[in-house]
């Protein structure tokens, strides 16, 4: 899947950072690490979610837009 992410124009694979780590400890209404490190990421990107994952949007700690 990483291969046709990456050749996929329009898409690319984020790298994440210490600050995301840091802002992740701080989202508190995520249980799940990997979940708070995709909302800090998005954050700090300033873009909303795709997802249904129903833990994310029902945090609302980032703009889902689908």
């Amino acid at each position: 899947w990483l291969d046709a992410v990456q050749s996929t124009p329009g898409l690319a694979v984020e790298p994440l950072g210490a600050n995301d780590v840091a802002y992740a400890r701080d989202l508190v209404a995520l249980v799940d690490p990997f979940d708070r490190l995709i909302a800090a990421t998005a954050l700090r990107l300033d873009v909303p979610l795709i997802t249904t994952d129903e833990r994310i949007t029902a945090s609302r700690a980032v703009q889902i837009a689908w």
